[in-house]
């Protein structure tokens, strides 16, 4: 049995953006929206927190430490609000993508010949048939999530930290070389183990399908030892 060629990653990401980026750009834009508004009551929760030590530890200003708590529990309220309105919106178009890329994939397997099917593992079919649709949904969430939310949260709190502490902020960024690239190193460790835990998917979904389809030929030839080996390797 053959399997499907893994398609490289950049080329799929780009697809997705253009075909769902331009079917959904209503709906990713109020997310970003939400989502900036989220961030900007994060650098304010990170801003006001100086305030906060000041008024309650050092002048005990109990009018000031008031109209703070008031401030923060505004700003905690708001960033929630957003944050779920965020995800909320991304759900609804991550299933909207997820329906589309099944009928699209199902529709191109009907259109397939005979051999098609003698060719490739039918384990391997139905995993990307539900596994593929899930990653797309996936991958343009976190997309999405990484250039609003973190990205313009990752803004708002610089800002807050250099309008604050120019120095320590100095320090802080020279620190950020190494962080990426501990990063880039942990991502490309995560890719290699995802399509490790996707062909493994596939073996184990193919083992039980062709066990189930041919059980009596299983038992009528003991060849229950086998599958159970295959299984174990998957």
């Amino acid at each position: 049995m053959a399997t499907l060629p893994l398609i490289d990653t950049n080329s799929v990401l780009m697809r997705l953006l253009s075909e769902a980026g331009a079917r959904h750009w209503k709906g990713y834009a109020l997310a970003l929206a939400l989502m900036g508004i989220s961030a900007a009551m994060t650098g304010l929760a990170a801003w006001i927190m100086r305030d906060v030590i000041n008024e309650l530890f050092v002048d005990r200003n109990e009018q000031a430490i008031q109209a703070i708590a008031l401030a923060v529990a505004v700003i905690f309220v708001a960033k929630g609000a957003t944050t779920y309105g965020a995800q909320l919106v991304l759900r609804r178009i991550g299933n909207a993508i997820v329906a589309d890329i099944q009928h699209r994939l199902f529709d191109r397997i009907l259109a397939e010949r005979i051999d098609f099917f003698d060719s490739f593992n039918i384990g391997d079919l139905a995993t990307r048939l539900s596994h593929n649709a899930q990653a797309a949904r996936n991958a343009m969430s976190t997309m999405i999530t990484g250039l609003g939310r973190d990205g313009l949260t990752l803004v708002a709190l610089v800002i807050v930290m250099i309008a604050q502490n120019p120095r320590m902020s100095l320090i802080a960024i020279t620190m950020a070389p190494p962080a990426i690239w501990g990063v880039t190193i942990l991502i490309r460790r995560v890719k290699k183990i995802a399509r490790a835990q996707f062909v493994s998917l596939t073996k184990i979904v193919s083992t039980v399908q062709e066990t189930a389809l041919g059980v009596r030929v299983v038992k009528a030839f003991g060849l229950e030892d086998r599958m159970r080996a295959r299984m174990d390797r998957a």
